[in-house]
């Protein structure tokens, strides 16, 4: 199924303001949409706690029920590679996160790279049975300006980035990181309802022209 679930662990809060500097990694574009024509990996879906949907333009995820998690991939698998998308939070119960998967290997091998409704953004990933927190929740300005998000983040066994709007969120060295697909995501928590919008979606290589 192209929503498939997966399950979002108990992670910390910290409430720590980042100004970020300058994320302007570019690179070759590998894939790249704006969503005014159907992707034929991601067709308009519903099932029991999600539904996919191409509503004006945009490719929206909208997920019910508390602590669910939906993802969809791509079949883009790189040592290093940058997704980058507009995202917009149409509908949400306050704590609900959304933002991209990469190095997907199975509903239960990946790494999550998202922020949340209330302005705070994490790097977590999932093992089998266990969730390892790579960066804690933390609070960023630049996620609550009350309009859309340029969401950009770096997979590779270098670095895992995450950016909003032109700005370094944070990075964390993962050592054990295993390129995989590559995707998109949203979830909830104890809220249980979040509607996201994503567009202008991109895949690049880094450093390559």
């Amino acid at each position: 199924e192209m929503l498939a679930a997966g399950w979002a662990g108990e992670v910390g809060l910290r409430r720590v303001s980042v100004s970020g500097v300058p994320f302007e990694i570019q690179g070759q574009q590998v894939f790249g949409t704006d969503f005014s024509v159907p992707l034929p990996a991601w067709p308009a879906s519903e099932q029991e706690g999600a539904r996919s949907a191409y509503e004006d333009g945009e490719f929206v995820l909208e997920v019910s029920g508390t602590r669910q998690l939906r993802f969809a991939t791509l079949d883009y698998v790189y040592e290093d590679l940058i997704i980058r998308a507009d995202l917009r939070l149409l509908a949400g119960s306050g704590d609900g996160d959304y933002g991209f998967i990469c190095g997907f290997q199975d509903n239960a091998h990946f790494t999550a790279l998202e922020v949340s409704e209330d302005g705070y953004f994490s790097i977590w990933k999932r093992a089998g049975d266990e969730t390892s927190v790579l960066v804690d929740w933390t609070y960023a300005d630049v996620l609550i300006s009350g309009e859309g998000l340029r969401l950009s983040a770096q997979c590779g066994t270098g670095a895992l980035r995450l950016a909003a709007n032109g700005l370094l969120l944070t990075e964390y060295v993962d050592k054990e990181f295993s390129p995989g697909l590559v995707g998109i995501l949203a979830g909830t928590y104890a809220g249980g309802q979040i509607k996201v919008a994503f567009d202008n979606l991109e895949i690049l290589i880094p450093g390559v022209e």
